[in-house]
């Protein structure tokens, strides 16, 4: 064998910290806050989500809506938290803005200010055209139909209207609405609303609006990424 032949061969770890080195490490879990607006059915949801895939036994995160119901108080509120968590030496990782555009005058400020934080990757913003509820109307069908203010019907009141035609009792602040449109999906998977509400986005996009459009997406696909990031830690 010529020493061609030695170069050529694969060459193993040699000694346990090599071994290490190319072994896969167990990553940090993030520490998220979820702000919602008012005490309204967003904050249940994802209170219930967390519980659902059991995030609370090995993750720090909190979901509140002790704040005012328009989108800049969310933003404050946000805001006032994490400096709370930075003088405890604490400070959160991520954290998502939830709020609707609906009929509140302050949204687009409140994009704004989400986009203005530094880093930017620490405020996630989270907002829905006209509202919440657009995510959870994609649990029963997919639609791109616009919603329009209209005297005395707000857009909001109009998707509302527009659920009830499958959650016949709902209501702002409704209890236990996570797992009852989880149960109307035939897969039992978010995965398969989350693929709706990217292809709305796309649709809304091509014809330069954001009527109907949601973010919710993004925390739910954040929130199953962490909890396979879990199980992962727990091999």
């Amino acid at each position: 064998m010529g020493s061609d032949d030695l170069f050529k061969r694969k060459r193993g770890p040699k000694n346990v910290r090599d071994l290490a080195r190319k072994s896969p490490k167990k990553s940090p879990l993030a520490k998220i806050l979820i702000v919602c607006e008012g005490k309204k059915t967003e904050p249940t949801y994802f209170e219930d989500l967390v519980s659902h895939f059991e995030l609370l036994t090995a993750s720090v995160i909190d979901v509140t809506g002790e704040c005012g119901s328009s989108p800049m108080c969310v933003v404050r509120y946000a805001k006032e938290q994490q400096k709370i968590m930075v003088g405890r030496g604490a400070p959160y990782d991520q954290i998502y803005v939830v709020i609707d555009k609906d009929a509140h005058s302050d949204y687009l400020a409140a994009l704004d200010a989400v986009r203005r934080v530094k880093p930017e990757s620490l405020f996630v913003p989270v907002n829905s055209v006209p509202c919440f509820e657009y995510w959870l109307l994609l649990h029963y069908t997919y639609s791109t139909r616009a919603y329009k203010n209209l005297p005395g019907n707000s857009s909001g009141d109009q998707i509302v209207a527009d659920l009830r035609k499958y959650i016949k009792d709902y209501e702002k602040g409704a209890k236990g609405i996570f797992q009852k449109t989880l149960n109307a999906l035939k897969s039992k998977d978010l995965n398969e609303v989350i693929v709706k509400a990217r292809r709305s986005l796309e649709a809304a996009s091509a014809s330069d609006t954001d009527n109907p459009t949601t973010k919710v997406h993004e925390l739910v696909d954040r929130l199953i990424k962490l909890k396979e990031q879990i199980n992962y830690n727990r091999k």
